[in-house]
């Protein structure tokens, strides 16, 4: 997992821990593929994937039933937009509990930028971050 992953993942340890909780409480087959994934160094990030809609279907309702139960244990009211995406951070990582779960296989392909990466503006929105913490935060530029 990339060093920003990790320090999302240390930010909202509360909300990561309330997770594997329901996914431990509410389905227990589960617990060694978490398990596993939890202890890898890398995951599939970006929510992209392509599948065959029963796989797909079967993900969801899955994937959904975790998020709706955190989503009743928490508020995000006043959170920023980078806060606000917890949901999505989580999930990242329960697509590859659900694959390793399931034994699904799976192929992984090249990611495009179709547009500019602007790494000197996020460089420095990073440092800004660190410098003044209660300043408007930008996510996505």
């Amino acid at each position: 997992m990339s060093i920003q992953f990790r320090n999302l993942l240390c930010i909202y340890t509360r909300y990561f821990t309330l997770s594997v909780e329901i996914i431990r409480k509410q389905y227990p087959e589960y617990i060694a593929a978490c398990d596993q994934v939890l202890k890898r160094r890398s995951a599939h990030m970006f929510n992209m994937f392509i599948m065959r809609s029963s796989y797909f279907d079967e993900y969801c309702e899955w994937l959904f039933d975790v998020l709706f139960k955190l989503k009743d244990s928490i508020d995000i009211t006043d959170y920023d937009a980078r806060e606000a995406r917890v949901f999505g951070y989580l999930s990242e990582l329960m697509l590859d509990m659900w694959i390793e779960k399931n034994g699904y296989s799976y192929r992984e392909v090249p990611v495009q930028y179709l547009e500019a990466k602007k790494t000197f503006q996020k460089g420095l929105n990073l440092i800004a971050r660190k410098l003044f913490p209660n300043r408007e935060k930008k996510t996505h530029f």
